[in-house]
């Protein structure tokens, strides 16, 4: 997400838009996405000699840049500070995946333009008009698309995406088990509970890709997120970030999955990152998958690797 800086705020997740370079702020990020987005999928379309797909996706593609690049260009021209901070872009492999992937791109794209209701300029609404113009003629064509894929597409889509939810995951755990360790010597033993449960839930669900799937890992590696500590805010909004983007690759990786089985444990597991979303406000959330005993209580956890506290 994005936000205009006017010194020390918290993570703008926890805020609403009370102004139009704040909401403007907020659309910018996924306006970034849904071109990186496009762009890619209009050579994966042509590589597999979908012309007149790619052609589509192209005429949407080149809307939204202009549109991103006058957002952009507004917010810098009223001289305050812009933090773009990471936006998520979950490409497809095959023509299934991609179309599945640019109508879920679309669907947030325009849950966002629904929520314009603090801009009140008419340049403001110039902007919002230009964002909109391809939208909706765009998501019909969408949806009258054959969503069908070869059995050899599938195949190749759901490697890559289970390896991208591996990647995400033990990004994810990895992160975790950090905080974990700098919220206990912030002396805030229930928000290492918190850090340490995802960890323990994110190791579970690598378990369960394990068992289905061998190691889901690329012949030539796998390359795990930086891992790094930060401020208490920096971090809560980092682990919300990481949980969110697991819950939106295990569901891409579950639509275009062939195996049963597979798809079953893959919704399971964006269903449970959907609680971990929002479990330090609910730190009695049940989980289906993620639920491992050593990752209860930090404390115990401490005890068993034989720290001394002092």
């Amino acid at each position: 997400m994005t936000h205009v800086e006017n010194g020390s705020e918290a993570p703008r997740y926890l805020q609403s838009s009370t102004s139009e370079s704040e909401y403007f702020a907020e659309l910018l990020p996924l306006l970034l996405a849904a071109v990186s987005q496009q762009f890619f999928h209009m050579l994966i379309l042509r590589g597999l000699g979908h012309e007149e797909l790619a052609t589509r996706v192209k005429e949407v593609d080149d809307a939204d840049f202009v549109s991103a690049m006058q957002i952009m260009d507004r917010l810098v021209s009223e001289r305050r500070g812009l933090v773009v901070t990471p936006h998520m872009v979950s490409p497809g492999a095959c023509i299934a995946s991609v179309l599945s992937a640019e109508a879920r791109m679309e669907h947030a794209i325009s849950d966002v333009l629904e929520k314009a209701t603090v801009v009140e300029s008419a340049s403001g609404h110039a902007l919002l008009d230009r964002c909109r113009a391809p939208r909706q003629a765009y998501q019909i064509w969408l949806k009258s698309q054959p969503h069908r894929a070869t059995k050899a597409e599938s195949e190749l889509a759901s490697r890559k995406a289970v390896s991208a939810l591996v990647r995400e995951l033990l990004t994810l755990m990895e992160q975790t088990m950090l905080d974990a360790f700098c919220f206990w010597h912030e002396t805030d033993p229930e928000a290492a509970n918190a850090s340490w449960r995802v960890s323990g839930a994110a190791m579970m669900y690598l378990t369960a890709l394990a068992r289905l799937s061998g190691s889901s890992v690329p012949d030539n590696g796998l390359e795990i997120g930086i891992t790094k500590t930060e401020p208490r805010l920096d971090r809560l909004r980092r682990e919300r970030q990481l949980v969110e983007r697991c819950v939106k690759t295990a569901s891409s990786a579950a639509y275009c999955c062939p195996d049963p089985e597979m798809t079953k444990t893959l919704e399971t597991i964006a269903n449970d990152c959907e609680t971990l979303v929002d479990l330090r406000n609910n730190p009695a959330a049940s989980l289906k998958l993620g639920n491992a005993d050593g990752f209860r209580d930090f404390r115990n956890a401490r005890r068993r690797i034989e720290l001394v506290e002092s």
